[in-house]
């Protein structure tokens, strides 16, 4: 059987699907629920080269596409965007190119991150405390340390300094989060 996805070993077939929950309609029918405002309706996005056997030929273009409006509406400064953001980041889905849409969407954030609230900005540290103690370092975790320097409560900064102090394989973190210690 043939994997990708490095050392998480996903099934080509599904590292090439949709995550359940993500379809095209399903992401417009979060904006819609949260109230957002930008459109994220995308109009005949196809893949022709997208081989016979992949599961979702047809749908996974729509889901790509879709999260690019996404990104798109995240730089318009859409709140429902930025929500969706968030699940997809908290989602941790490992797919085809699943870990450069959250670097993107990480990206977004970190320049707007004054318009994250408390909450939002508690699930993000959240989650990115337990990645680190998960030791999961995927290919966007470097926009995560430049989001989480931006957002990072004190609270967050004491538990990275114990974190940082006690884990010699983990000192390196201090030094990317220096602008907030």
């Amino acid at each position: 059987m043939i994997t990708l996805g490095g050392r998480y070993r996903i099934p080509v077939a599904q590292y090439q699907a949709v995550p359940s929950g993500w379809t095209a309609p399903e992401i417009q029918g979060m904006q819609d629920m949260l109230r957002g405002g930008f459109a994220l309706n995308v109009a005949g996005a196809d893949d022709p080269y997208g081989p016979a056997w992949m599961k979702d030929r047809k749908g996974w273009p729509m889901y790509r596409a879709t999260l690019d409006r996404v990104v798109a509406g995240l730089k318009a400064g859409d709140a429902g965007c930025r929500e969706i953001a968030l699940r997809y980041i908290e989602l941790r889905y490992i797919g085809s190119c699943s870990g450069y849409l959250r670097g993107r969407m990480a990206k977004v954030l970190r320049r707007d991150a004054a318009a994250l609230d408390a909450r939002q900005r508690r699930r993000l540290e959240d989650h990115f405390l337990l990645l680190l103690e998960r030791g999961e370092h995927t290919h966007e975790f470097q926009q995560y340390l430049r989001l989480w320097r931006a957002i990072a409560s004190d609270k967050t900064v004491g538990r990275l300094r114990r974190v940082a102090m006690t884990d010699e394989r983990r000192a390196w973190l201090m030094q990317r989060l220096a602008k907030v210690a």
